[in-house]
């Protein structure tokens, strides 16, 4: 039952995304270790209330529990981006495409972080890379 629920409140969170691409995204990881996906809920209230630092708290606990969920590492990558650590939203966004078995949801969604934190830093070649990755990937 927590599996299911976790799973539900990942989706939604992807469709609410502010910053994620313009058309809803959905997948199929869940999160499987139950303390993971408690830190997980923890962030989603704390993102519910613009307390980004808080939710960045949470995920980064998420993270040591689950190290290699996309799903956590991208929302974790999000959270940066929105407190303007632009490398580590990158990096996490990377580290998230490793790990997502080439889920072209998710990859497309990770692509989408790295095309704002390049931008957020003046990378303006490095955006236009990004915007390549994900055009590629709408065509698949």
């Amino acid at each position: 039952m927590i599996k299911k629920l976790l799973f539900l409140i990942f989706i939604l969170t992807l469709i609410s995304c502010q910053s994620a691409p313009d058309k809803p995204l959905q997948h199929t990881w869940v999160i499987q270790n139950p303390e993971a996906g408690k830190m997980w809920q923890l962030s989603e209230d704390a993102i519910k209330k613009n307390e980004y630092f808080k939710a960045d708290e949470y995920l980064t606990q998420a993270q040591k529990l689950s190290p290699k969920n996309p799903a956590i590492l991208s929302r974790h990558a999000e959270v940066k981006l929105r407190i303007r650590k632009s490398i580590l939203a990158e990096n996490l966004a990377m580290k998230s495409n490793s790990f997502a078995n080439n889920e072209k949801n998710i990859v497309y969604r990770n692509w989408s972080i790295i095309e704002h934190a390049r931008t957020q830093r003046g990378d303006i070649p490095g955006a236009k890379e990004a915007q390549l990755q994900i055009q590629k990937l709408m065509l698949k």
